[in-house]
């Protein structure tokens, strides 16, 4: 690069061209990735607003799911009252019938006889059998 009259002026401006290119293709190459760089940053943007409009669904959905969960308890809570009461309603039906029961055969006659015994006593009267449905003169 330099001779002996002092630095080859053609070897600096060789250097500096090829600086210059380099510096150059680095540029474009920065510029593309700048430009590839607003792309993907669009692509977050679209990204961000339907994640955005999704999690505002998801509240939405998320509050629905509560109302029928606030409302399945509250006909758990009608369901077991329910439950309470008839249990109830058949245990007192059961003392009834057992007392009914206890009365009848306490006094000799057992549900199955009373058929059997009517038609005897009409019988015995001489009286024509009732049909069924039918009233008593």
């Amino acid at each position: 690069m330099s001779g002996v009259n002092g630095p080859d002026i053609a070897a600096v401006y060789q250097l500096l061209t090829e600086v210059a290119q380099q510096v150059g293709d680095i540029i474009r190459r920065l510029s593309e990735h700048d430009r590839r760089f607003e792309q993907i940053d669009g692509r977050f943007e679209q990204i961000d607003r339907r994640l955005e409009q999704m999690e505002l669904r998801f509240e939405q959905i998320d509050a629905r799911f509560d109302r029928h969960v606030n409302r399945i308890d509250e006909l758990a809570a009608d369901i077991a009252g329910l439950r309470e009461q008839v249990t109830h309603d058949i245990t007192d039906l059961r003392e009834t019938v057992a007392l009914y029961h206890h009365s009848v055969v306490g006094h000799g006659i057992q549900f199955s006889e009373v058929e059997r015994r009517m038609l005897r006593v009409e019988r015995h009267l001489g009286l024509p059998p009732l049909e069924p449905g039918g009233r008593i003169p």
